[in-house]
């Protein structure tokens, strides 16, 4: 798995969110279902909204589809924060990775 750089400078929290080779959702270092990613990602994402994010990174290896796939996770569960609690900051880093 890749290694992550600290953003902490921007006072923002992240989840780790790597798409590895094979297509495979990694959260946190623990692999994750693809069905399983929205509901944790919302799970972090439902406290202190304003103060967390998602850090991801896609090996060049892996899908477009499942690449697109993530896109789509992200943008539910954002959808789903601001239903919740009005407009808010999407916090998602992109990284290459290494």
């Amino acid at each position: 798995l890749p290694e992550f750089e600290n953003i902490n400078s921007t006072n923002i929290e992240t989840t780790h969110v790597y798409l590895d080779k094979n297509s495979q959702i990694w959260i946190n270092n623990d692999l994750i279902e693809a069905e399983n990613a929205e509901v944790i990602l919302y799970q972090f994402l439902s406290t202190e909204t304003e103060k967390r994010g998602i850090e991801f990174i896609a090996s060049r290896s892996s899908s477009y589809q499942s690449y697109l796939k993530m896109m789509e996770i992200f943008e539910l569960v954002y959808l789903r924060l601001e239903a919740e609690k009005g407009k808010i900051s999407r916090n998602i880093v992109f990284r290459e990775p290494n």
